[in-house]
């Protein structure tokens, strides 16, 4: 913006090619309202309610003091689809927001690479093909925004396109070497395309006696998906004390404790998830499942019942789509409450609609009981095959 480059040229500042595209990126005239946005972004990246809460407040007052202001538009779409994802509104008002601004971004810029990652993003719950089609013309538009090749490399996950993720996510590193999630999205899509020895020298100590700093999140992460159970307890109850609101984290850590029958320590994860309002469906599926092994069939049964209606709200969400996400949602559930066969059927609608990712469908310890079924293998195996045959950048 002009703005940045007056301030640049009262200070005598050098400004670099890469500097000039991301002050070109944010175009504003207003001061006051770029350092709401600023102020916006700085929040957005926490993700805890109040994070998001602010992040919401700077974005909207950015925009009360320019209204054509699409990258503060485009920001205010993510942080509301964000809240919504995140379980802190289930009403469905936070993602129809999210749609709106989203398309009044790119309706007053088409050609803002910030304007279509939002659009992107908030169709990715209804439309993964032509979210897709939005975040690759995000990233057309401009390859140098980190953002934008971060979303656009979680959508190639979501479509088991490895190879391109892996390669737009180390383009996020380069653009921008702080870009931590990242790290977590590269560590697993190497995991997925089978380099795991290259991941487990990564995570050994070096002849110096420390490791390379990895998210042990990530590490207890391919431990679940390899059956390693106490090794994956050990690495998720690091991860806790670093991110005690991870539902994700939670609900990996609660299953391998009830898979080593530590059934006390599972109900306490449950307690501290449950506080947290998060992903209703998934929280009480799991915690009916906890239950069952238990040997509390009625109480588990409970559960499953609520998670049962927990996810239709979630249909109704959206205007009665069932979705891939959804039939994905749908398969957890069904299989945590041992109905294979619904379970089954789940999975191959979340195939058909859009959802990609073969190895997490050969490897996902929760589908251990389909992972025989001749059905699912040779579904799974067809995908397989399609998915490589396209996965490029």
């Amino acid at each position: 913006s002009e703005i940045a480059q007056e301030i640049a040229q009262a200070l005598n500042l050098q400004i670099s090619g890469a500097e000039e595209q991301t002050i070109a990126r944010v175009r504003t005239h207003n001061v006051e309202a770029y350092d709401n946005y600023l102020r916006g972004k700085f929040h957005l990246k926490e993700r805890s309610r109040k994070s998001l809460e602010l992040a919401i407040q700077h974005f909207t007052d950015a925009i009360a003091l320019d209204p054509d202001f699409v990258s503060a538009l485009a920001q205010l779409s993510i942080a509301y689809g964000t809240y919504e994802a995140y379980g802190y509104d289930t009403s469905g008002y936070h993602i129809e927001r999210s749609r709106q601004l989203a398309i009044q971004a790119v309706e007053k810029n088409p050609d803002s690479s910030e304007a279509r990652m939002a659009l992107g993003v908030t169709l990715r719950a209804t439309n993964t093909e032509k979210s897709l089609t939005e975040l690759k013309t995000a990233a057309r538009l401009d390859p140098n925004n980190a953002e934008v090749m971060h979303y656009l490399a979680m959508t190639y996950m979501f479509y088991g396109l490895y190879n391109a993720a892996l390669t737009s996510e180390e383009r996020v590193i380069y653009l921008d070497p702080f870009y931590e999630i990242s790290r977590g999205v590269i560590f697993r899509a190497k995991f997925l395309l089978g380099r795991t020895d290259e991941i487990r020298q990564a995570i050994s100590p070096s002849d110096s006696g420390i490791s390379q700093a990895i998210n042990p999140h990530h590490i207890g992460w391919m431990y679940w998906h390899s059956g390693e159970w106490r090794k994956a307890i050990d690495q998720f109850e690091k991860a806790l004390i670093i991110s005690p609101k991870s539902y994700h984290l939670l609900d990996y850590l609660i299953d391998c404790y009830r898979r080593v029958g530590d059934f006390d320590r599972a109900f306490e994860l449950i307690a501290q998830a449950e506080s947290l309002h998060l992903d209703e469906h998934l929280i009480h599926a799991r915690w009916g499942q906890v239950l069952d092994s238990a040997g509390q069939d009625e109480e588990a049964q409970r559960h499953f019942e609520i998670s049962r209606r927990s996810l239709q709200s979630e249909v109704e969400r959206y205007g009665g789509e069932q979705t891939a996400q959804w039939h994905w949602a749908a398969a957890y559930v069904t299989a945590l409450s041992s109905d294979n066969e619904g379970a089954l059927n789940h999975l191959l609608a979340a195939i058909e609609k859009g959802y990609g990712s073969y190895r997490e469908l050969q490897l996902r310890p929760d589908w251990e009981a389909l992972q025989s079924d001749s059905r699912f293998t040779e579904r799974v195996a067809r995908l397989e095959e399609h998915r490589k045959s396209i996965d490029t950048l």
